[in-house]
């Protein structure tokens, strides 16, 4: 039994699931999609020397990819313009530097576009996009050119544009695309096996989203997932930095048992990845990892066969981007699949683009609404700028929900383009995040430290092929649990014994206790429907010592009632320390030997010391 504010809250979220999935979601989404035409994947035919940057080049630390210019060259672009085309980009000038954009179409040359930058630093990279409406040229065939200029002899190295797309809003035209669909049923006698695109987020708290109980909602592309598919309220991730949580949804291991605590610590290759199973079953693989630790450092690159990823994090456009570029080409993506994509983008730095800095967030499609009241995270308010330490990394409790608002919208075009493409009835969709974060709870900021729920509690979603109605499972669960629910969805067994559990086998009661291990192996954690029990034993920016807590009388975990002689504390804490004992006999693992500029970067991100 649940105590009754659980049960209140359970029931309201059960009628806003009711209520979103009464609509599939062809009649949720809008009668058109946009989509993103991105100029960098298509090389340009250069027009004295124009070079455009290399996947692995970066500009600034999240991994925009942009296009160089030059002064007095050119790039040029042949396209084939739809309805409703927009040019969007965010040119960064070196220097004192003049843009200049034309177009040209049945015989006429036209000016499209001209301003003067300037960069205020050099890694200054404006929040604005420059939007340029093609609406003129639509349906018609054009040559782009995109062109940088000196102000004075020697006043500007160079424009580069970073993310520039011409963005369309095409209507559906199903029948037109019907031809992935035969292709894939042509591979063999019997249907295709599912596909699989695993979404997921760094450092995503589930009650920063609106399905579970963020008001105004900045989320309404997840909600609408949460909404048809099925949504695990209560899942605790199994730890609290990013590769060893990973590794545990790739291995269905806690940390205990893969022996990975840190960000510099490999899986080893003798364990068999979430992605190699299906690698070895016959699916295409490929991955998009925002950030570079997670692809470089977790080993966890064994069975994909297509993976990109920054020196530094990418952007969530970014991987949004390559994305939409396997999903829209049937020959670079065919079926079956497993697509993994990692958005970094709630993580510190916090820096959205505009207009998600500004306060708005995406509402119905033909526009932005603003979010009138942010409603501050509990219990205690963001400290001033000018009164914040060092490590807090440019983090922004406010811009940290802005940034969820631009990663929904990145979720919203994938899940548009999987649609578009008549995939979605094919293609199992899991989103889930490896860990929450501190905004502000018990004086720690963005650096999701200690093992509470703003740490622990994080959204995860299966959308399941062909589903249309949502159901929702109100019971404890933990993210790696998703490990041998994918597997048997698609009719594959673990080949290794394993701690996570099928979680539709589990049911709607779940688990009966969860567990959780810190950082570093700095402590651990035991939850039940009713009770807490974290025991930090090293992490140095949180007090020593056992907290204890009554999630019935104090659900935001702030009242510490350890060592008052509970009976719960003793059976939790016999509980915790049989989980903690109790570990499977696998090789010992070491630390890599990483750059010096790597480990600069990780420290740069709070990582290490």
């Amino acid at each position: 039994m649940y105590p009754w504010p659980v049960k209140l809250k359970l029931g309201l979220v059960g009628l806003l699931a009711a209520a979103l999935a009464t609509a599939a979601w062809p009649r949720i989404s809008p009668p058109a999609v946009w989509t993103d035409f991105d100029l960098w994947l298509h090389p340009p035919a250069a027009d004295g020397g124009g070079e455009p940057l290399g996947v692995a080049e970066t500009i600034h630390q999240r991994g925009l990819r942009a296009l160089a210019l030059a002064p007095g060259k050119a790039l040029r672009w042949r396209l084939a313009l739809g309805g409703q085309p927009t040019l969007r980009t965010r040119p960064i000038a070196t220097g004192d530097c003049g843009l200049r954009l034309e177009v040209a179409a049945g015989g006429e040359r036209s000016l499209l576009h001209q301003s003067w930058l300037s960069a205020p630093e050099p890694t200054f990279i404006p929040p604005d996009f420059l939007t340029v409406d093609l609406g003129r040229w639509a349906g018609q065939e054009i040559e782009l050119a995109a062109s940088a200029e000196e102000k004075t002899p020697g006043s500007c190295a160079g424009v580069r544009l970073a993310t520039a797309s011409v963005v369309e809003q095409l209507p559906r035209q199903r029948q037109a695309r019907s031809l992935r669909s035969q292709v894939s049923v042509a591979i063999g006698r019997h249907p295709p096996r599912f596909n699989v695109v695993l979404l997921s987020v760094d450092t995503l708290r589930a009650d920063a989203l609106g399905y579970w109980g963020r008001s105004p909602s900045p989320t309404p592309a997840i909600d609408r997932l949460a909404a048809r598919g099925d949504t695990f309220l209560r899942a605790h991730s199994t730890i609290n930095n990013t590769n060893p949580s990973f590794i545990s949804m790739m291995t269905g291991l806690y940390a205990k048992d893969h022996r990975v605590y840190d960000l510099v610590t490999p899986l080893p290759d003798s364990h068999q990845t979430l992605i190699e199973y299906f690698d070895r079953a016959g699916y295409v693989t490929r991955a998009v990892l925002a950030a570079t630790h997670l692809g470089s450092n977790a080993g966890l690159r064994q069975g994909v066969h297509g993976l990109i990823q920054p020196v530094g994090q990418f952007y969530g456009e970014t991987v949004t981007s390559q994305a939409l570029q396997f999903l829209q080409e049937p020959a670079s993506m065919p079926e079956p699949f497993f697509l993994w994509l990692h958005y970094f983008d709630p993580h510190v730095p916090h820096n959205p683009p505009s207009p998600w800095a500004s306060g708005l967030v995406p509402g119905k499609r033909d526009g932005l609404r603003p979010v009138l009241d942010w409603q501050p995270f509990r219990p205690v308010g963001l400290l001033p700028f000018e009164h914040r330490p060092p490590r807090f990394l440019d983090g922004n409790r406010q811009l940290y929900q802005a940034e969820v608002a631009y990663l929904d919208r990145q979720v919203e075009k994938v899940m548009l383009a999987l649609e578009e493409q008549d995939l979605l009835e094919r293609t199992l969709v899991v989103l889930v995040a490896d860990h929450g974060e501190t905004l502000g709870e018990r004086g720690n900021f963005f650096d999701h430290v200690g093992l509470h729920a703003n740490t622990t509690h994080v959204p995860l979603i299966l959308l399941r092929p062909g589903q249309h109605h949502g159901r929702v499972f109100p019971g404890l669960v933990q993210n790696f649990d998703l490990f041998p629910t994918v597997l048997k969805l698609a009719g594959l067994e673990p080949a290794a014994a394993i701690d996570a559990r099928d979680l539709y086998a589990l049911g709607e009661k779940g688990r009966p206790v969860v567990f959780a291990e810190h950082a570093n192996n700095s402590g651990a954690m035991v939850r039940t429907s009713r009770h807490l029990l974290y025991r930090n034993a090293a992490d140095p920016l949180f007090p020593r010592g056992d907290f204890f807590y009554d999630l019935e009388t104090d659900p935001g975990e702030e009242q510490n009632l350890a060592g008052r002689g509970e009976p719960e504390e003793a059976r939790l804490a016999a509980a915790l320390d049989g989980f903690l004992a109790k570990k499977r006999d696998l090789e010992a693992v070491a630390p890599l030997e990483i750059a010096p500029e790597e480990r600069e970067r990780l420290r740069a991100l709070g990582y290490v010391n």
